[in-house]
């Protein structure tokens, strides 16, 4: 079965006459503790006492403290290792005290690629009972001292329930919106937290193009060692024209006087370097 297919469910109130049920659209992929959650908000219980999943004679659900072993399987189990085609039950208990039971009933699998948001509402009758009203028969002595006036308790219990309940409302269509705005809010939560992540990511990217900074130390090194080749350069270039400039001096032409008899002659010859000290010999 593929993880993503879409689980067609009705929850049913044990007991309830008229029956109180719903029917709604979870994701296969789902885990128990989020079925948990969707059962709370389309029934309409407020979450504030301890909740269980059995099948058969397994009980799965968080009927002991946090860490419990139970506790960690409803963590990890997803529907479609529970429920595997129609017909399959799930039984849900809710407030140990009023001892709410559900029937969780399986209707139909569909196939993946619906494009539909889950989970979606698309049927279900009658209201949710009063949390701490004392279960299935602490609601009917509810219901029957709300309807009559001249019930002794009247009055008392519609203080207690806020001053009116009606036990056959129940809108679909506002149930589902529920969920839509819930989506909506883990949508934009995700944005939001994915903004700083995807921000950071490119900071770190734009930061790992750029061209490294020469050290202060290498630079400097860097200039020294230019310094110096420019002295050695120059340094050389001195030395290569004096050794030229000698050269020229040696080969220069200069021209004595001979002198024979009557007749005097200038003879060429070259220069001799003037010794180290001055001075003729």
């Amino acid at each position: 079965m593929p993880p993503s297919a879409m689980f067609q469910i009705k929850v049913t109130l044990r007991d309830s006459r008229p029956p109180i049920w719903r029917r709604v659209l979870v994701s296969g992929n789902a885990t128990l503790l989020r079925l948990h959650e969707i059962l709370q908000r389309v029934m309409g219980w407020r979450g504030g006492h301890l909740h269980l999943f059995s099948m058969g004679d397994e009980e799965i659900g968080g009927a002991e403290p946090e860490g419990d072993e139970q506790e960690q399987a409803e963590r990890r189990l997803r529907v479609r290792h529970v429920l595997f085609e129609p017909r399959d039950r799930l039984f849900y208990l809710y407030d140990f005290g009023d001892a709410w039971e559900h029937d969780v009933l399986l209707e139909k699998i569909w196939p993946p690629g619906s494009g539909m948001r889950l989970p979606a509402v698309i049927g279900g009758e009658r209201a949710c009972p009063p949390e701490d009203v004392g279960g299935v028969d602490g609601y009917e002595e509810f219901l029957e001292a709300i309807r009559d006036p001249q019930h002794p308790e009247h009055a008392a219990m519609l203080a207690w329930v806020g001053g009116a309940f009606d036990p056959e409302a129940f809108d679909v269509q506002a149930a589902d919106r529920m969920f839509e705005r819930g989506a909506a809010r883990r949508a934009a939560t995700k944005g939001a937290a994915a903004k700083p992540a995807a921000a950071k990511r490119a900071a770190t990217k734009g930061a790992a193009t750029k061209p490294a900074a020469t050290k202060p130390a290498a630079a400097k090194r860097a200039a020294v060692k230019g310094a110096e080749a420019k002295r050695a350069a120059a340094t050389g270039a001195a030395a290569t024209g004096a050794a030229t400039k000698g050269a020229a001096t040696k080969r220069r032409a200069t021209k004595r006087r001979v002198t024979t008899g009557d007749v005097t002659t200038y003879e060429a010859t070259k220069e001799e370097p003037t010794k180290k000290g001055g001075g003729e010999d």
